[in-house]
């Protein structure tokens, strides 16, 4: 599995969110009502992709997912949105597909991360990007990023 550490600015996202179990969750919904605010959204944007976010939360199993697009920060949400802060720091990062999307979450958690050098750092959140010109066709290229720190 190809992976890259990279370094991460902190950056604003702006968007639509739910609270949802990530093994089970209807994204074509939540991508959905994303949608119904994305012109809103993109005029308040500072780059032209956009994110899927997973924040961790108190629940077991259960993650704050954020349909986004990254705004100047300061930014006010607009009625019906919410804005939250993604922390700096350093990131694994991992090509794939929308057709390998699940396959590839599966070897980060249950092959790479216990073999790596590297834990995740559950103080940031997950994050998909999925850039501007990106298909969401089944070969449709986006990146997962996944928050780390040294064992």
């Amino acid at each position: 599995m190809d992976c890259r550490i990279v370094q991460r600015e902190a950056m604003t996202l702006l968007g639509t969110t739910a609270r949802i179990n990530p093994m089970g969750a209807d994204y074509t919904t939540l991508w959905a009502e994303f949608g119904k605010h994305a012109e809103a959204i993109g005029a308040l944007a500072a780059d032209p992709g956009a994110y899927s976010a997973y924040f961790g939360t108190d629940e077991p199993g259960k993650a704050d997912f954020m349909a986004a697009m990254v705004v100047p920060a300061g930014t006010a949400a607009p009625e019906g949105l919410v804005v939250r802060d993604v922390p700096a720091g350093q990131y694994a990062e991992f090509a794939c597909t929308m057709s390998t999307i699940s396959k590839t979450w599966g070897g980060i958690y249950e092959t790479w991360l216990p073999q790596s050098e590297w834990a995740e750092d559950e103080s940031r959140p997950s994050l998909e990007y999925y850039g501007a010109d990106m298909s969401y066709s089944p070969d449709g290229k986006l990146t997962i990023l996944v928050p780390v720190r040294s064992k």
